[in-house]
């Protein structure tokens, strides 16, 4: 089960990884990197709150709302939903993803499926990512 599940989650990292570094690292008043501390920070207050499918807060998220909710509290703003996100930020390959870095997934197996999925990335050059899960939590 654990080897599917690995294809899987590779199949499906293989949609792409986007910085916004370039978008939020030229603000004089805070660093890029503390700025990705902070939005992950806010990220993880909501850990537990349930999933809900276009919830975007105070205490039910999807995967696009808790990415909207963390950046807006450190005054970012990106788009709300995950098609409108994957086009904002600058694409990078999987082995040069960063902390803060935004994850998207696709499902399914037809040509051209959309994505559908977004975590932020807690590390550099591995993925570990900080999401919500359909029927699940934060």
């Amino acid at each position: 089960m654990h080897r599917v599940y690995t294809i899987f989650m590779m199949a499906m990292l293989m949609c792409g990884c986007y910085a916004l570094h370039a978008q939020i690292g030229d603000d004089d008043n805070m660093d890029c990197e503390t700025l990705i501390d902070d939005v992950i920070l806010h990220a993880r207050t909501k850990l537990g709150c349930p999933y809900e499918w276009g919830g975007s807060g105070p205490n039910r998220y999807d995967c696009s709302g808790l990415v909207n909710y963390a950046f807006q509290k450190m005054g970012v703003v990106v788009t709300r939903t995950t098609s409108t996100l994957c086009v904002e930020g600058e694409r990078v390959y999987l082995t040069n993803i960063k902390r803060g870095d935004l994850v998207f997934f696709v499902s399914g197996q037809a040509p051209n499926r959309p994505i559908t999925h977004v975590g932020i990335a807690l590390f550099s050059a591995r993925v570990s990512l900080l999401n919500t899960y359909s029927r699940h939590c934060v």
